[in-house]
């Protein structure tokens, strides 16, 4: 292993910190870090799988190429392609396994072996290893979103730990770029507790500014997004069908008909902000009670 690189107490450039911080886990650890792990705060295992992603498609640094090269241990086959041979065949289970029970997910926490046919055993074994992977931070962010897409009805472990700061930045812009909103909060684990913190001033200040001016249209209140997200659901059916949705209609993959009725139950209780009933009452048709529907 070559010599590593003179460390210096203040380095400004961020780039050579983290390759400090690199050598540093190597020094303690005897290898390259796994892609959760850390070096004294550093994110050096993700750091050092984007450097490998970056090298594949011909993008990294010669200079940082050659001091990684350097490293004991190193290997640029990035560690997250030992997961997309089984990735995609593992999601078809899953997928199947919802075709044949009227789109439910297998129950991961029952330990029933020996009714499970072999189907119901693989696509539970999908999900508890999909799970497994997400906390320990191996998952790509494209593979955590195709996993949300593709199965109906996942939600990902609210108790999953926060991923460093630049990939939490990363994960929420590529959702917000893909979908044209905020992710909710069983698509992204992490929105939840950050929100927590912020509210009860528990919150760093650069992640707070980070996430306020990195992540377009964020929202540390998430009843606000959610509700300014199905009313824009609800003023779409209304233009589409000239009507307020009833009980059991859905619109864009919304319940909108059961969320126009909680809002009224909200409303009866008096506990609803005024700006929201003066925006739903701006709604073509809308109603609080029956009696003011309009006629059929």
């Amino acid at each position: 292993m070559s010599a590593p690189l003179p460390m210096e107490q203040h380095d400004p450039d961020p780039t050579t910190a983290r390759l400090h911080a690199l050598y540093r886990f190597v020094m303690d650890n005897g290898r390259p870090p796994k892609i959760h792990e850390q070096q004294e705060g550093v994110a050096v295992g993700f750091w050092a799988e984007q450097c490998r992603q970056q090298h594949q498609q011909q993008q990294l640094d010669g200079d940082l190429a050659a001091a990684l090269q350097s490293v004991h241990g190193w290997d640029w086959q990035p560690q997250t392609q030992a997961l997309s041979a089984g990735f995609e065949e593992g999601i078809r289970f899953v997928q199947q396994y919802q075709a044949m029970h009227g789109g439910r997910l297998p129950k991961t926490r029952s330990n029933k072996k020996s009714s499970a046919t072999e189907l119901e055993a693989r696509a539970t074994a999908v999900c508890r290893q999909l799970m497994g992977q997400r906390k320990r931070g191996v998952l790509t962010l494209q593979q955590i979103d195709h996993v949300s897409a593709a199965l109906h009805g996942w939600r990902w472990d609210k108790r999953v730990r926060a991923p460093p700061l630049d990939e939490m930045i990363q994960l929420l812009q590529h959702f917000v770029q893909r979908h044209g909103r905020l992710p909710r909060q069983h698509e992204v684990g992490v929105i939840g507790s950050r929100s927590y913190e912020y509210a009860h001033g528990q919150l760093e200040t650069d992640v707070a500014d980070a996430l306020s001016h990195g992540v377009p249209g964020w929202c540390w209140n998430l009843g606000d997004s959610a509700f300014e997200h199905n009313l824009e659901v609800l003023l779409q059916f209304v233009a589409q069908e000239q009507r307020v949705p009833a009980q059991r209609e859905e619109h864009r993959g919304v319940r909108i008909g059961a969320w126009c009725n909680k809002r009224r139950l909200q409303y009866k209780h008096g506990s609803m902000p005024p700006d929201r009933v003066a925006a739903l009452e701006a709604v073509q048709g809308w109603w609080w009670t029956a009696d003011d529907m309009p006629d059929a």
